[in-house]
């Protein structure tokens, strides 16, 4: 079934969705480097197993670009004519490019530890439940199976959550 827009208007499809993420992840990720120097890191174990939550933060977004294809668009608005992804990576989770990034933000806070890190990995998650819980809306005028999906399919960790 091919999806709708909801709302056309340019200022009202999630722009400044995209601007404050965009400021999160400035903050987040840059912010404590700015502020420690470059910040101390993690030992051995406890440092692979960040890099580890990276790779797979990382791959698991990138499984949801490449999945989303044609319908790939930077705001949280459902692009016009597209079509609801419920395959590959979309098949286990309803946000795998948001999860991905808040693994991301867990995987610094293991590597490079400090109260600023930890801070910046709870406002990536945060940030990332609500700009999804947006985007939610918006699915569901667009797609009206994405309600069924939604019940079926966890937002951010399979059976989990």
């Amino acid at each position: 079934m091919s999806g709708k827009r909801v709302d056309p208007k340019p200022g009202l499809q999630g722009e400044w969705w995209v601007v404050a993420q965009v400021a999160v992840f400035l903050i987040v990720f840059g912010l404590p480097r700015v502020i420690h120097g470059g910040l101390g890191h993690s030992g051995g174990q406890l440092r692979s197993a960040g890099y580890a939550i990276a790779v797979i933060g990382g791959t698991e977004a990138l499984l949801g670009l490449i999945a989303l294809g044609r319908n790939m668009t930077p705001l949280p608005m459902p692009r016009a004519g597209g079509f609801l992804v419920r395959v590959g990576v979309y098949s286990l989770v309803r946000h795998p490019i948001y999860a991905g990034i808040i693994l991301a933000g867990i995987a610094q806070a293991i590597i490079c530890p400090s109260v600023a890190t930890f801070i910046g990995a709870l406002l990536v998650a945060l940030f990332g439940d609500m700009k999804a819980s947006r985007e939610e809306i918006w699915l569901i005028a667009a797609h009206p199976e994405y309600a069924g999906y939604r019940e079926r399919t966890k937002k951010f960790v399979p059976w989990v959550y």
